[in-house]
């Protein structure tokens, strides 16, 4: 089974068992200051004899950050920051059948998810208000407002700005209903209206700060519009894949889209130089992005698109196990906001929790990417891999082995350790004396990450123990302890310790 997916039972059964119900532990690997007698005590005698054969000390060691990250500049405009950003924020579980709650808001903006969605439906018989709700399938709703207000508790004075994704299933006087709901409930920190003094196509998030920008379906007039040509199941919304007509968009609805006009391409929109209405927000699913990006000439031409225009790739409909899109290939095109199924934390996830840790949601796009240029430095990096400790096992006499992938826009990489055999006496937790060391030679680029996996090697599909992923330009150099994380993004107590390091070769 594809790493990422439910088991087929749970999903007929409609179990949300193997999604993700709390707070993520990424920033464990950030936030160490508090960890160090707790950790000194489990470190394996091996582990502290090696470092002190360095002329290390355990306890430094452990207090020593593995990541490392500046602050943002905040000064540039919106579309030169990528936005970390959640698909259909309400469910938490699957996507036919999921349990829907205001707090998958919360649980995500407290997390520093900068990008929410939201589908607004006409009011049931029995809720008297519109509900927000995954169109034409099984999952629950919940209350617009209710929505809203967890939204509302989420915006700080300082914080960057948070953007709500909206898409609308109602007709004109039921959008003024939610209009004025959310300028109620928002109050002023909903942006209504272009903010004075400031060159439009300068607004940048240190203007936004503490507010909402909300991104609205803009429709061009029939005698502009040209439609895409794609596959019929390609870019296909929910409402589309069952024939139904979108609905029009009122004027006061309209006019809070101030910076994030919501259309989907047309014909050579890459080409196309929109000035009115400002601020458009290119709107695609993956599978259109997909298919552009197998042009040879399109990357570039998104690049630079990018620059000028906001744009934002959603999973495509068949994703019903919350599986997710790969974020880092559509960053790579200059895709500013790719939004993925955070209910269900896998692989595509743990590339976007290494992207933003320690942001507030939103990253500065590599210098390349704003300056036009490619990068052409080659470098090597080297990680060592000697130990493993406390890693928790669910079956006596173990062999681990680890796996290291390198994501690249060349091409991805993976290699592996041997299997070797807990050194532990306790049938829980695991010692591991692996001593391998990994290397790989590439062109340097600020988009690149790696991904360790210890798993238990065992007949048939092997278990994962543990999970460490980050972005190399935030990686430290010298012996450090990695944090081990489980499937659903929790620290399991495991611990690796890695050597990290990078040098220019030409």
């Amino acid at each position: 089974m594809a790493e990422g997916y439910l088991d087929t039972k749970e999903l007929l059964a409609g179990d949300d068992s193997d999604c993700i119900t709390e707070i993520m532990d990424t920033a464990v690997n950030l936030d160490v200051d508090d960890q160090g007698e707790t950790l000194l005590d489990v470190l394996s005698s091996d582990i502290k004899q090696f470092l002190e054969a360095q002329d290390e000390d355990p306890a430094t060691v452990i207090s020593e950050r593995i990541i490392y990250t500046t602050e943002q500049d905040d000064s540039r405009p919106l579309s030169h920051y990528f936005i970390s950003t959640s698909h259909n924020t309400y469910l938490l579980g699957l996507q036919l059948f999921g349990k829907a709650s205001p707090d998958g808001y919360t649980q995500v903006l407290s997390h520093y998810c900068r990008c929410v969605e939201i589908d607004v439906w006409p009011a049931t018989k029995t809720s008297g208000q519109p509900i927000v709700t995954h169109g034409y399938t099984l999952s629950q709703h919940v209350l617009f407002r209710d929505v809203c207000i967890a939204i509302g508790k989420a915006v700080k004075p300082d914080c960057w700005p948070i953007m709500v994704s909206l898409e609308c299933h109602l007709d004109i006087p039921e959008q003024d209903q939610i209009v004025n709901i959310m300028k109620e409930v928002w109050g002023d920190s909903l942006v209504d209206r272009a903010l004075e003094g400031i060159d439009p196509k300068r607004v940048s998030p240190r203007d936004l700060r503490g507010r909402i920008i909300l991104m609205v379906e803009y429709y061009p007039p029939k005698s502009l519009e040209s439609a895409i040509e794609e596959d019929a199941s390609s870019d296909a919304s929910d409402e589309e894949v069952h024939k139904q007509e979108k609905p029009r968009i009122g004027p006061s609805l309209s006019a809070l889209g101030v910076y994030a006009h919501s259309m989907k391409p047309g014909k050579d929109w890459l080409s196309k130089d929109i000035t009115e209405p400002s601020h458009i927000l290119y709107n695609l699913s993956e599978l259109a992005l997909d298919k552009l990006l197998k042009v040879s000439s399109a990357l570039e031409l998104l690049i630079g698109n990018s620059l000028v225009y906001m744009r934002r790739v959603y999973p495509k409909f068949m994703r019903i196990t919350s599986s997710n899109l790969e974020p880092l290939k559509h960053w790579r095109s200059g895709t500013q906001v790719a939004a993925l199924n955070w209910q269900h934390y896998d692989k595509c996830v743990e590339i976007n929790e290494a992207m933003f840790i320690g942001s507030q949601g939103w990253v500065l796009k590599p210098t390349h990417m704003l300056a036009a240029y490619p990068p052409s430095c080659q470098v090597r990096l080297t990680c060592q891999l000697k130990y493993g400790c406390n890693i928790p096992l669910s079956a006596k006499n173990t062999k681990a082995y680890v796996t290291a992938e390198l994501f690249h826009a060349s091409e991805d990489k993976k290699e592996k350790s041997e299997a070797v055999a807990t050194a532990s006496n306790d049938e829980s937790k695991g010692e591991f004396t692996w001593d391998k060391e990994f290397a790989w030679e590439y062109n340097e680029d600020e988009l690149t990450f790696i991904r360790l996996s210890v798993h238990r090697s065992e007949f048939g599909r092997d278990e994962r123990l543990g999970t460490f992923c980050a972005r190399i330009a935030y990686l430290r150099r010298g012996w450090r302890l990695v944090r081990l994380l489980n499937k659903k993004g929790k620290h399991n107590g495991g611990l690796l310790l890695v050597n990290f390091s990078k040098e220019k070769i030409s």
